[in-house]
């Protein structure tokens, strides 16, 4: 699918780089399900490239060729689904939709999701898969149309077999002089703080950390430039960039577990002051966390009667008070009461 993608794509607008995450590289078909499928494929207008996409995507599926060329076949009866929350949702304002281009953040923590044994390079998967030849498809169509491809691996806490089909990329990698990025051996990520879950999604701690080491591997290799300050790109994408920073705000603002707070932290809009009472003792994540913020929090083992009790009296053994870096600002206040091995939000 990803490289159906890039081709309908490169019909509207062709890209200087194309990047390829390489996830799966031991599937051994194409077929995939169905729901993934209406997502990726109803964006594309009716044409022969969507019909040639379809049929390779699943080749022996008469009944989801017809559903996916023909999508009328399963949305007109979409009225029969509508209910009075489906249309609280569809009239809800425009401020209220997503505001991340098409990324969804992932706000969780499992702490040591996986035990994780990170593999050599050298050992990887011998037989061939339906998989790896698509990796070798988009290459070669990157290569065909001036396109500079790019093959990823995003760290996660991998299996063995997970570990040793992404290595065989690097087999790959040396057959068509293709850059291959396994970023599980970049010691980018700490699984104890940076995953959503044991299976493959970053939160949005470890997202950031890979974001940032892949921006800065583009534009040193790639030649890519930063229009960040270019007045003729910053008009279309400054408000856009406000409103994802008031999105920012609102989640950690509504966060009332602490270590997802701390999480949250690691991002370059926010600093914050952290005072606790003698009682909170960091478990390994929380320090792991804590420590990870460097210079973007003040922590400090001495928090005071005034700030310890808010003004509804209610008495707190950790205070978090977040400021906007840009401007200094308070953001939120975040109160937290230690109660035998656990640890409550106890207001702002």
């Amino acid at each position: 699918m990803s490289y159906w993608t890039l081709r309908n794509a490169s019909s509207y607008h062709k890209p200087k780089v194309a990047v390829l995450d390489v996830l799966f590289a031991d599937a051994q078909g194409t077929t995939m399900d169905m729901s993934q499928a209406h997502l990726s494929l109803d964006a594309f207008p009716m044409s022969r490239l969507k019909y040639e996409g379809v049929k390779d995507v699943f080749p022996d599926d008469k009944k989801a060729q017809e559903e996916l060329i023909y999508p009328f076949l399963v949305y007109h009866n979409k009225w029969k689904e509508i209910s009075s929350d489906s249309l609280s949702l569809a009239f809800k304002p425009l401020q209220s939709i997503n505001r991340e281009k098409g990324a969804e953040s992932r706000i969780n923590l499992e702490a040591n999701p996986a035990k994780f044994e990170l593999i050599p390079k050298t050992e990887m998967l011998q037989d061939n898969t339906v998989a790896l030849d698509y990796v070798r498809k988009f290459v070669d169509y990157c290569n065909e149309n001036d396109i500079k491809p790019l093959l990823i691996y995003i760290p996660y806490p991998a299996s063995g077999d997970a570990q040793r089909a992404a290595n065989a990329v690097y087999k790959i990698s040396e057959e068509k002089n293709v850059s291959f990025l396994n970023m599980e051996y970049d010691n980018l990520v700490d699984f104890d703080i940076d995953c959503f879950d044991p299976t493959s999604h970053l939160n949005p701690s470890g997202a950031r950390k890979v974001t940032d080491f892949l921006g800065k591997w583009l534009t040193k290799n790639y030649g890519l430039k930063s229009h960040k300050d270019d007045t003729q790109y910053s008009h279309l994408w400054d408000k856009d960039y406000e409103t994802y920073r008031g999105f920012l705000k609102e989640n950690i603002t509504n966060q009332t577990d602490l270590k997802l707070t701390l999480m949250l932290l690691n991002n370059e809009n926010f600093y914050a002051e952290m005072y606790s009472t003698d009682k909170y003792k960091p478990d390994m994540v929380e320090w792991k966390l804590i420590n990870q913020l460097r210079s973007n929090i003040k922590f400090s083992k001495t928090l005071s009667k005034d700030e310890a009790v808010n003004s509804s009296n209610d008495s707190a053994d950790i205070v978090i008070r977040i400021y906007d870096k840009r401007d200094g600002s308070s953001v939120t206040t975040k109160r937290f009461r230690l109660q035998k091995d656990n640890i409550y939000n106890s207001g702002h």
